[in-house]
């Protein structure tokens, strides 16, 4: 299951600036139960929601942003100090024993989920819409707020603690020749490029890469023969040394190192990616996100649209949300492939100490690695 990361702080409440106008503070909140204070979240929501359509900036609504978090940490979350949850988000309130807008909630009215779903992306900001699934007496019902901009300068104005950054741009090269050029939004979106073209940009979002097998067809539980995998799937590529496809579960682990990869697709497209046991004819299909075989967007013959399409989104997320790998390891076996290593039964220190990492990279490792591996809770509200 994703880890995540609860970010919880508290900070000042920052008055709104830049000659927009503040909206109306200390919303009443019923904080007796959890129904009561989610039939309070739902009912302020949406009143923001309606509030800021004839100001100055009417995408600038940074208030649902943060009921959105409130309202994934109560659904989601463990926390039933619901007063702390308001502090914790910057959310300005006053209590409430009303329970005339909250009884209904208390039977039969439920929250299902709350998702913010994004509708476009620039370089200083995302447009977003927030969506709420409800269901009465059985019968779901989807509110959905109107567009609403998250400026990635702001954090705080967001709800999110005041050093955060949103948005990082890293470099990243083996050979320091091609160069890749990284960004990552959260822990949620890439763009990457390639330095010599940067008018070639590839973007995907976590769910598009964790998606990605959807694409695959479905591999028989044991290999066949080539005369009928071939049949089946068309020309199957054989790859006795496929790296990734071998590291261990655990440090020391050597129980994938007689992997095959094979990829297959139409013409000269593999783009289809399956891995089994080995070679013979009913070697077992490999399924361990650690070592799977993964849909490719691009053919490995491609180069750089490979690197950039299936590769780096690899490194950075790993092949699904259970693999083990952390970003750091995964980063050193990059490495250790391009130079012709064969650590890919290291894991942790044993690995870093194995190796004298060379490549070129414009972040901190140890950094990137804490930012994927505990991201922050916004990013599991995300669509």
């Amino acid at each position: 299951m994703k880890k995540i990361f609860m970010c919880l702080f508290i900070f000042a409440t920052i008055p709104f600036f830049l000659g927009i106008k503040a909206m109306a503070v200390g919303k009443p909140f019923n904080v007796s139960s959890k129904s009561y204070f989610l039939g309070s979240l739902y009912k302020n929501i949406l009143e923001v929601n309606e509030e800021f359509r004839d100001i100055e900036d009417p995408f600038f609504n940074p208030e649902l942003y943060k009921y959105a978090l409130a309202f994934n940490d109560v659904i989601y979350g463990n926390n039933t100090d619901y007063e702390s949850i308001l502090i914790n988000y910057g959310i300005q309130y006053t209590r409430s024993n009303d329970t005339n807008t909250a009884n209904v909630y208390e039977s039969k009215l439920q929250y299902q989920t709350s998702s913010l779903y994004p509708n476009g992306y620039t370089d200083d900001f995302e447009r977003l819409k927030l969506k709420i699934r409800l269901s009465y007496n059985g019968i779901y019902k989807d509110w959905s707020s109107n567009m609403f901009y998250r400026y990635y300068s702001n954090s705080s104005l967001y709800g999110l603690p005041l050093t955060y950054e949103a948005v990082k741009t890293f470099q990243y090269s083996l050979d320091n020749k091609t160069f890749y050029n990284v960004r990552m939004v959260d822990n949620r979106k890439l763009l990457i490029w390639e330095t010599s073209d940067s008018k070639e940009k590839f973007e995907i979002t976590i769910q598009e890469h964790y998606n990605r097998n959807d694409k695959n067809p479905t591999f028989p539980q044991n290999k066949l023969s080539s005369t009928e995998m071939t049949a089946r799937y068309g020309i199957m590529v054989e790859d006795t040394n496929a790296y990734f496809h071998k590291i261990g579960e655990y440090d020391g682990d050597t129980s994938n190192i007689n992997n095959v990869k094979y990829t297959s697709g139409l013409l000269e497209w593999f783009i289809f990616e399956v891995v089994y046991s080995g070679t013979q004819d009913g070697a077992k299909l490999v399924t361990s996100p650690t070592v799977m075989g993964t849909y490719n967007f691009a053919p490995p013959a491609a180069g750089i649209a490979h690197r950039m399409m299936d590769v780096i989104p690899y490194l950075v997320w790993g092949n699904a949300i259970n693999d083990n790998t952390t970003l750091k390891e995964r980063f050193y076996f990059d490495y250790d492939d391009f130079i012709g290593g064969t650590n890919y039964t290291k894991r942790g220190t044993s690995l870093f100490n194995a190796i004298s990492y060379k490549a070129y990279l414009t972040f901190d490792l140890d950094k990137l690695n804490n930012r994927i591996e505990n991201p922050c809770i916004s990013d599991s509200l995300y669509y």
